[in-house]
């Protein structure tokens, strides 16, 4: 039996203990509201469970607390017996109240899965606005659609990684945007007709240099001859 309480410190009471006549078997303890009745009663609790541990059943703490915690009420789930389910005591409402807060977290994957795959479309038409905005007028492919998102921006990376072997200046590159004057200049370059240049034999050469290099006599040639 708790002959009184030891130590209370709860709103108004600070380290009470009391009352100075003890505890009878039965007590009645009268007040207006916010006089204290409900916290000498928390530490009656606290006094009866310093020697009653883990005997949370041994006792009722009939509080504004007490239905909210002991007691659910709710409308019953079949469809076919219209009602309502009581559940009734500190553990099953515990139980209850995570089972609702479980509830409260359960995702529809199908829906999940089909606003990843338009997020995943989303982010590729993204993608390849970026990529007609950069290639301006150059012949330059798309990705294949095959690729997933991950694998495309690999891939563009590498470009990135073979551009800067030409230009190192990443603003350059970020700031460029393409156009065929140099695909036209190449293909004009094609177009030219070149001629074939036929190669004069070495043993030729030598022969022309010995004649030049030769002195002849001032003497009067023949045109004939000079045209032989």
């Amino acid at each position: 039996m708790i002959n009184k309480v030891n130590n209370l410190n709860e709103k108004s009471f600070k380290n009470y203990s009391g009352p100075d006549k003890e505890f009878k078997e039965k007590n009645i303890i009268f007040g207006y509201n916010g006089r204290g009745k409900s916290s000498l009663a928390k530490g009656i609790i606290q006094e009866f469970l310093k020697d009653n541990e883990n005997k949370e059943s041994n006792y009722r703490f009939f509080n504004r607390n007490y239905i909210s915690n002991n007691l659910i009420l709710k409308e019953s789930k079949d469809s076919k017996i219209k009602g309502v389910i009581a559940n009734f005591g500190k553990k099953d409402v515990d139980i209850e109240k995570q089972i609702e807060l479980l509830e409260l977290n359960i995702v529809d994957t199908k829906k999940l899965e089909d606003e990843i795959k338009q997020l995943d479309k989303n982010i590729r038409t993204e993608i390849d606005k970026i990529h007609d905005n950069k290639k301006g007028n150059i012949s330059i492919q798309k990705k294949p659609i095959s690729k997933t998102n991950k694998e495309v921006i690999l891939l563009y990376n590498e470009d990135v990684e073979k551009a800067k072997k030409i230009e190192n200046n990443e603003e350059k590159l970020i700031n460029f945007k393409g156009d065929n004057t140099l695909e036209k200049q190449k293909l004009n370059i094609e177009k030219i007709n070149i001629p074939i240049i036929e190669i004069i034999d070495n043993n030729e050469i030598v022969k022309v240099k010995d004649i030049f290099s030769k002195i002849y006599d001032d003497i009067e040639i023949p045109s004939s001859k000079v045209v032989e």
